[in-house]
């Protein structure tokens, strides 16, 4: 659980590097000025997004951290000036941490994401042996 949170504050302090700040720009002026829209806002809004109009969502984002009212024009207006390819790195810089991390447990070197519980037998038949190499085990 530590390493988790470990890698969320990684992501926020990978968001907030200015490398990827520059990286993440349409144009070279664009995000130098410091506005409620700016690169981290704009990331963090597309990042915890929950399916809302977008009126919705930057007026829940900016009512939860700083009571300000942005426009969906300047939303939109912002958004144009955000390099897409950011949130590629985003996502390579998250997995990379995540498959490199000691906590994560893995069953013949694969990552177990969910289980089925039910049970569901088969004929023990030569074809099905063939699939499965070895036979089933009867339950």
């Amino acid at each position: 659980m530590i390493c988790a949170i470990n890698r969320i504050k990684n992501l926020f302090k990978f968001i907030k590097d200015e490398n990827l700040v520059k990286h993440g720009r349409m144009g070279e002026n664009d995000f130098t000025r410091n506005s409620p829209l700016n690169f981290v806002n704009l990331i963090l809004i597309h990042i915890n997004k929950h399916g809302l109009t977008n009126y919705m969502e930057i007026r829940n984002f900016f009512k939860k951290i700083k009571g300000i009212r942005v426009s969906k024009q300047a939303f939109s207006k912002a958004r144009k000036k955000l390099n897409p390819h950011t949130f590629k790195i985003l996502k390579d810089s998250h997995l990379s941490e995540f498959y490199g991390a000691n906590e994560v447990k893995k069953f013949k070197n694969h990552i177990i994401l969910a289980g089925d519980g039910s049970k569901c037998k088969l004929p023990n038949i030569e074809s099905l042996k063939t699939i499965f190499k070895g036979g089933l085990k009867r339950g």
